[in-house]
């Protein structure tokens, strides 16, 4: 699953830049938010581990990135 994470983070990465090359500043196709948006989930975590105890909030990030 990590290999899949990485993958997934570096497809983002990439979209990213190409979207930036492409459309600058104006917005993504579909009438999306565009790069803005893009810029702002290139590092989020791919998936997150949840505690099965309901009391518990303990969520672990994986696959996240510190870009």
């Amino acid at each position: 699953m990590a290999a899949f994470a990485e993958a997934v983070l570096t497809w983002r990465r990439t979209h990213h830049r190409l979207a930036t090359r492409m459309l600058g500043s104006r917005s993504g196709t579909g009438y999306t938010e565009g790069t803005p948006y893009l810029a702002a989930v290139r590092a989020d975590p791919v998936f997150t581990t949840v505690s099965a105890d309901p009391g518990t909030t303990r969520v672990d990030p994986i696959g996240g990135c510190s870009e």
